[in-house]
């Protein structure tokens, strides 16, 4: 995947939320959007009151719920869901069959089929099949990610074995069956009456460059998509379903593809399942978008959330038929797609919940908070809810710096913090070579700004520092000082606070041992004293 390929916002760029992958990347990207606004920003447990009544899942690990308060008004999130979404849309758009019903009603497009309870049996639905007519999808009434979906079941045996997987091995008993629809699949990100993002996902695929195996060639492409926040989670891997379609069309692993030729590896789409998202949001036709918005309001209180489309004879046109909609969308891949733009979703959520806020959309867009520091407590237990600073305003003075000597050593990194604190002074310092690192700092005042540079010079393990004239508005920085270095430095250093750590556990023994030793000599002279003195007045 080429660089020009894939235009990702700025302010969200890898680094930004490189302490926020896999599920937490959607929720805190709005809270971040939030925060940068000067809304106040609280994360919680999963024992917080205003969760309670909110529906969730998965959230014994804090990093999915928070809040963001106005000076007027404050609302409660879960991932990308806010609390204007009710819970009856949040039940019904996890029921398929529901989800279908309402769709029906409102006269929304969507596939012909019908929804099966436990108590109907395979023949029964196997007669349904056969009206209807193949090819067909079979799916769990409640599921996600894929799980469960059989597309493009052409044939009697086909749905037998399908039935058998879905209803026998995953005990998946309420099924729908409806007619398969070929076409490309979208997802769009509904907001209001706005549709604020859309991307085509591509079924997991690589493509041949004349010399490399299959297998080599997922590998690369596994490698492209550890580079995005969203995807780095979400590799191709080969499992039964993998083989069966490379067995089907007559290769294996080892086939070697044409140069440029695309092999499809699956049948399904989604992205947790190793599917490419390709931003769509400037080629899908008006009609098609608006589709989706009426999708979405033949719910009750679905303000904002995720429609799957496919449009069978066209692939932008106006014949969109909705697959599912979805009120807690996973939001990352309209970030960071493979291909073209990334959207903007956590700045239109905020401006739904918080209209108030649009005049602050831009400010504060190169800072961010330490994520992970933030929910230590809320890990270890030791409180509910973790309230985030407000944000460091740009300063007034800046300087950036080249400075060389032993600067990997502990201590300087714990003074230097240390040092930063006491001078209010933020930034980074960022490792370049052994020897040399980056440094970027920032004050409200010029005094303590030269302060912080006499304190590095002043360091018996600095060598030399020198100014490095710099645009300052490219650089970015989390809240107070920030030592930036590679895993296998952080690693070295943990080693050494452990060793630390033992050595004063160590004095700490032989100190506790020295006064419990001087405490029972003393107390044994006192009684060895009063005995004589018993002795002496017999």
């Amino acid at each position: 995947m080429k660089n020009n390929e894939q235009h990702w916002l700025p302010h969200l760029s890898p680094q930004v939320v490189e302490e926020a992958k896999g599920h937490l990347l959607c929720g805190y990207t709005i809270a971040l959007e939030g925060w940068r606004r000067g809304l106040q920003l609280t994360w919680y447990t999963d024992q917080a009151a205003p969760f309670q009544s909110m529906k969730t899942w998965y959230v014994h690990k804090p990093g999915k719920l928070f809040s963001l308060s106005s000076s007027t008004q404050t609302h409660y999130f879960f991932r990308s869901r806010g609390d204007l979404v009710s819970n009856e849309a949040v039940e019904a758009g996890g029921d398929k069959g529901e989800t279908k019903k309402i769709l029906l009603s409102a006269q929304v497009p969507t596939p012909k089929g019908d929804t099966f309870s436990s108590d109907v049996t395979d023949e029964a639905i196997k007669e349904f099949a056969v009206k209807l007519g193949y090819p067909l999808v079979l799916k769990p009434v409640n599921g996600s990610f894929g799980r469960g979906v059989i597309s493009n079941i052409s044939n009697d045996e086909d749905l037998a074995k399908a039935l058998y997987l879905v209803r026998g091995e995953l005990n998946e008993k309420e099924v729908i069956v409806e007619e398969y629809l070929p076409g490309k699949e979208y997802r769009l990100y509904v907001v209001g009456d706005k549709v604020v993002g859309a991307i085509e996902r591509v079924p997991a695929n690589v493509t041949g460059d004349g010399t490399a195996t299959i297998r080599e060639l997922m590998e690369a492409k596994n490698r492209q998509r550890k580079d995005n926040p969203r995807l780095v989670s979400c590799p191709i891997e080969i499992d039964d379903e993998l083989m069966q379609k490379l067995e089907k069309e007559g290769r294996s692993l080892e086939t070697v593809p044409g140069k440029d030729e695309v092999v499809f590896l699956r049948e399904k789409s989604n992205i947790s399942l190793g599917g490419d998202p390709v931003d769509r949001l400037d080629e899908l036709s008006d009609e098609v978008k608006r589709i989706a918005i009426e999708a979405l309001q033949a719910f009750p209180d679905f303000h904002h959330g995720g429609v799957d489309v496919i449009t069978p004879s066209s692939d932008y046109g106006s014949d969109a038929v909705v697959l599912e909609v979805n009120p807690t969308a996973q939001i990352g891949s309209l970030l960071f797609p493979m291909k073209g733009k990334g959207r903007n979703i956590p700045s239109a959520i905020i401006d739904y919940y918080f209209p108030e806020s649009k005049s602050q959309a831009n400010k504060n867009r190169r800072t961010a908070f330490h994520f992970k520091e933030l929910l230590l407590p809320l890990e270890t237990r030791a409180t509910i809810s973790v309230d985030v600073p407000p944000p460091t305003s740009d300063k007034r003075y800046h300087k950036t710096l080249i400075v060389a000597g032993e600067l990997n050593e502990l201590e300087f990194k714990q003074g230097l913090k240390k040092a930063a604190v006491r001078m209010s002074v933020s930034g980074f310092m960022e490792a370049k070579s052994k020897h040399t690192s980056f440094f970027y700092i920032q004050s409200d005042s010029e005094e303590k700004l030269g302060q912080f540079v006499d304190y590095i010079q002043g360091e018996q393990s600095v060598q030399h520092v020198e100014l490095f004239p710099m645009d300052h508005s490219l650089l970015f920085f989390k809240q107070g000082f920030e030592i930036r270095e590679d895993k296998n430095q952080v690693m070295k250093d943990l080693k050494r606070l452990k060793r630390n750590m033992k050595k004063l556990q160590r004095k700490q023994s032989l100190l506790v041992g020295l006064v419990h030793s001087y405490t029972s000599t003393k107390q044994w002279g006192k009684r060895a004293y009063s005995s004589i003195k018993t002795k002496r007045v017999y």
